[in-house]
């Protein structure tokens, strides 16, 4: 891994968006952190059910609330997760996540090594093209060393 040249400011509103259910912004892609780390932040509307069970193999994930509430579950212990809390998924742990309040929430997601933005970009080109299959999906999250939970 190289580390960047140069430090980076990304103002509120600022990063690379990508729309679906929950809408993300990429603060940090690997390409500014030499491939240290990604930080998104995503919005999750009222009764998002969120994605299913799920493991990741190749990365941690580290969540903090920002605003609303979210429902975590990691390792099958179910967490109600207000402003401040955070939530840390290892590589190898279950986990899902959904918001089934009645507020929107904003979560700051952090993932160790950096690559998984990739991910979002590649979900919401497939939904974009109204290719979104049961199919397209588990091969974009084979392509991401991450597997449905059992």
């Amino acid at each position: 891994m190289t580390l960047p040249a140069r430090p980076v400011i990304r103002p509120p509103g600022t990063g690379d968006h990508y729309p679906g259910p929950a809408t993300h912004t990429i603060k940090l892609a690997a390409r500014q952190t030499g491939g240290q780390l990604t930080v998104e932040e995503f919005t999750c509307p009222p009764g998002f059910t969120g994605p299913p069970a799920h493991i990741h193999h190749a990365h941690d994930e580290t969540f903090v609330v920002l605003t609303g509430r979210m429902l975590f579950t990691v390792d099958g212990n179910p967490h109600n997760a207000a402003p401040g809390t955070v939530i840390y998924a290892p590589r190898e742990t279950v986990h899902s996540f959904a918001n089934p309040h009645d507020q929107a929430t904003t979560v700051l997601g952090i993932y160790t090594p950096a690559g998984y933005e990739n991910y979002f970009a590649d979900l919401a080109t497939a939904m974009n093209d109204s290719a979104l299959t049961p199919e397209t999906l588990a091969a974009i999250l084979q392509r991401y060393a991450t597997d449905i939970a059992p």
